[in-house]
């Protein structure tokens, strides 16, 4: 890709090892003027270490400006309803006792 050192990057992505690899490249390349990370679940702290590990070695610290996990990843059944696959839910998250 072609820089545009004055523009700030936005990449909404999921966790996984090759795309840190490839966030942390465009960071040491200086393509943007910084990265704001959007995670689509949540980035486990071994992936974190290493993503962080990488960006330092490689140059690219200064470019990352924010990170976030967003929790977007769900199974829409229907229109008003989704489904977070996880078994018991609406007890586990509603419930007086939880």
């Amino acid at each position: 890709r072609e820089p545009i050192p004055d523009v700030p990057a936005v990449y909404f992505v999921q966790p996984t090892q090759e795309n840190l690899a490839l966030i942390a490249r465009d960071c040491s390349r200086s393509l943007y003027r910084c990265a704001h990370l959007h995670f689509s679940t949540r980035i486990d702290r071994p992936v974190m270490e290493e993503f962080a590990r990488l960006v330092v070695n490689t140059g690219g610290l200064d470019a990352v400006a924010r990170v976030h996990d967003q929790h977007v990843e769900f199974a829409c059944l229907e229109r008003r309803l989704f489904s977070l696959n996880v078994p018991r839910s609406y007890v586990l998250y509603n419930s007086p006792d939880a």
